[in-house]
């Protein structure tokens, strides 16, 4: 149980960023934020909501014949007829000179950078 408690847990992490991710692909920064905002509320409540639904589903004795299954099926279904994801083959550049700069900048900086050694409280 402990296993597949720990593969659920790795689905559930991953949720949320490929949701937040394919809403920044697919919107234009103003509508973004919007988007990504609606996502977080449903994930807020579906915290919240998850949980006790699944302890109600326990306190019955409902397992598996609860309705989480078939409709987890009928999702994979649907992902898997109506999902069509093109991947296009981009080149990057990455700017080694300005990455260099920027740590070396950071090396020299050393304590005196104004962001360091803040003391809270």
């Amino acid at each position: 149980m402990i296993v597949f408690r720990l593969i659920q847990g790795l689905g559930a992490g991953s949720m949320q960023p490929v949701a937040i991710t394919i809403a920044g692909d697919i919107y234009s920064p103003r509508e973004r934020l919007k988007i990504q905002g609606w996502l977080s509320a449903v994930w807020a409540i579906a915290a919240i909501a998850g949980p006790m639904a699944g302890a109600d589903c326990a306190a019955v004795r409902l397992g598996w014949v609860s309705g989480e299954h078939p409709i987890g099926i009928v999702t994979i279904i649907g992902f898997l007829l109506f999902m069509d994801e093109t991947v296009e083959k981009k080149t990057h550049a990455i700017d080694y000179p300005g990455a260099a700069l920027l740590r070396f900048r950071h090396r020299v900086a050393g304590g005196s950078h104004p962001g360091r050694n803040v003391e809270l409280g």
